[in-house]
This record gives C-alpha cells, sequence and structure tokens, in this order.
C-alpha cells in the first residue's frame, strides 16, 4: 500500500512541483529499469520492468508476468488502473475520486488475497498544510488498518506519520530534498531506515 499512498499524493503535488522547475519538463517515452533482488552476494533474481509513457503520462508498466494499465479522466487525471498477471485470474482495479478543485479525495484498491476479494478504501482530508489519509479494509468489517497523516509543504512532502488505533505515533518518515527533488528519506520514528536518492544533470534518478 506504500506505493499505492506515494503514488496518490504524487498526483496531489506534482502539479506545484512543475510550475516550480525553470526548464519546461522533458516528455519521457519510455523507461527500463532493471533490478536485481539478491538472495545473497552472489545470486539474484533479475526483474526487468518497462514504463511507457505518451503525452507525458504513463500509460502502462509490464514485467515479465504483470502489465499495468493506467487510464485517465477529461481533466487529465488518473482516473483508474488496472493490473493483471499474465496466466492468471488475479487483477488489482484502483479508481480514483477527486474533489472540486481536482485534489484527490479517495481512492478504492480491489484485487484478490488467496481465496479472498479484497477491498480498501483510502480517503484523504485537508487541514491546511496537512493532509490526512486513512485506510479501511472491507475483509475485517471495515476496521482500521493504516492512520497516515502526510504534512505537504510548499507543494511538497515533508513528513509521513503513521498511527495506531490508540493514535499513538508508530511511525514517522522526514523527506529531505535538494532542488525540488526528493534526496532523502529518514526514518525518525519505527522503522529509522534511510533511502538516499542521486539525480544526473537532467534532475532523472
Amino acid at each position: 500500500m506504500k506505493k499505492i499512498y506515494l503514488l496518490a499524493i504524487l498526483m496531489m503535488v506534482f502539479p506545484c512541483l512543475l510550475h516550480s522547475q525553470d526548464a519546461p519538463p522533458v516528455r519521457l517515452k519510455q523507461i527500463n529499469i532493471v533490478k536485481t533482488n539478491y538472495q545473497n552476494y552472489k545470486d539474484g533474481e533479475i526483474v526487468n520492468k518497462t514504463i511507457v509513457f505518451a503525452d507525458g503520462k504513463i500509460q502502462t508498466i509490464t514485467t515479465s508476468d504483470v502489465i499495468q494499465k493506467f487510464f485517465y479522466n477529461k481533466n487529465g487525471l488518473l482516473d483508474m488502473t488496472v493490473k493483471e498477471k499474465v496466466g492468471s485470474d488475479w487483477k488489482e482495479v484502483i479508481n480514483y475520486t477527486y474533489d472540486a478543485d481536482n485534489n484527490i479525495i479517495k481512492f478504492v484498491n480491489k484485487y484478490h488475497e488467496g481465496n479472498d476479494y479484497i477491498t480498501k478504501t483510502v480517503t484523504f482530508v485537508y487541514e491546511g498544510a496537512r493532509i490526512k489519509a486513512t485506510t479501511k479494509k472491507s475483509t475485517n468489517h471495515q476496521n482500521l488498518v493504516d492512520d497516515i497523516e502526510y504534512i505537504v509543504e510548499n507543494g511538497i512532502i515533508v513528513r509521513r506519520t503513521s498511527r495506531d488505533r490508540n493514535k499513538a505515533i508508530i511511525g514517522k518518515i522526514e523527506y529531505v530534498y535538494v532542488n525540488d527533488n526528493v534526496s532523502k528519506h529518514k526514518g525518525l520514528v519505527g522503522d529509522k531506515i534511510s533511502k538516499t536518492y542521486t539525480y544526473d544533470d537532467k534532475k532523472s534518478v
């Protein structure tokens, strides 16, 4: 779910980032990614991923056994994604809902988990600089699954805080930026792992 959260949040802040760039944005056509998942220091599983763009928007993300398709509404905002596995009945469908100002307010994620059909609903509430995202899962009587709050300043995410059912903070991540690009994730509470990102002269990670 973390990847889906970040995708949704980036959809909200990306227009602000575009306006902050001095040079016109580069319209990508395709990105080829080779990822190696190492089981040890010698052997690793190689995963090839291809991301295809059209008119500056992602159209498909494909690996050897999964294809994800992206669909947009009349305002050019992401409306739905469909992910399917080759040779399988497994499918994941996500639908996005926006308010009158084109801010995302909800997305619904439906997918198979074993023999169960899962529905996760994520709602977003805007409170000044704060964006609060709450997840509910349909298979356990809509009990709270995640309580996530994002802090957005000047159009960029600066902090992510997660709470348990008693509202106690169990995780906090700070995002550090250089030239409008995120350069580091710093875990402050809970998982304190750090991630560092490096960019080329075209600001590509």
